[in-house]
């Protein structure tokens, strides 16, 4: 049982050094850094959403939907992705609605994130069905599955914080030259 903790101290310590290596450095970070950081992850965004958009729409195929009806939920989110790539873009030309339209897609980033951060505690501590029948295996399994799912959106999160602090790190500048 002692062995098997050990196994998960990667798991604890690659986000927690994620974590500190993106933190400490806020002030080594240009503003083209930052701005090809916001591009970067923006266009990766856009590629999320067509990618959810087109696997949603493969999934109706089977039944033949002529008149596939788009949900409110979908039209924001293609809103969100289109106002934060168009701010990704015009940051590089400093304008002051291009960093307001980055944040409005970072903090929409960060909210999905610890969205699904939070429903795998939940899921976790509160089990359904699946959970328990999968726990009856074996908690190790379990316990990595969680580990390694934190680990996946622990990450992403740091990413995105560290360029909204990024971005209000320049907003001084922006907003001086426009």
């Amino acid at each position: 049982m002692l062995f098997g903790w050990f196994a998960y101290i990667p798991t604890v310590v690659a986000p927690i050094a994620g974590v500190s290596i993106l933190l400490f450095n806020l002030r080594k970070m240009t503003t083209r850094a930052i701005n090809i950081m916001n591009l970067v992850l923006a266009m990766g965004t856009v590629l999320l959403t067509i990618t959810a958009m087109s696997s949603r729409l493969w999934a109706d195929l089977p039944p033949p939907k002529p008149n596939h009806s788009t949900s409110v939920l979908e039209l924001v989110t293609v809103l969100i992705v289109f106002i934060w790539i168009s701010g990704a873009v015009g940051l590089f030309f400093r304008k002051r609605l291009a960093w307001i339209g980055s944040v409005i897609g970072v903090g929409a980033s960060i909210s999905v994130i610890a969205a699904g951060l939070l429903v795998a505690i939940a899921v976790y501590f509160y089990p359904g069905d699946a959970g328990t029948r999968a726990k009856e295996f074996g908690t190790a399994g379990y316990t990595f599955a969680f580990a390694f799912m934190i680990t996946m959106c622990s990450l992403p999160l740091a990413v995105c914080l560290r360029l909204l602090l990024g971005l209000f790190q320049v907003r001084r500048e922006i907003f001086a030259t426009s």
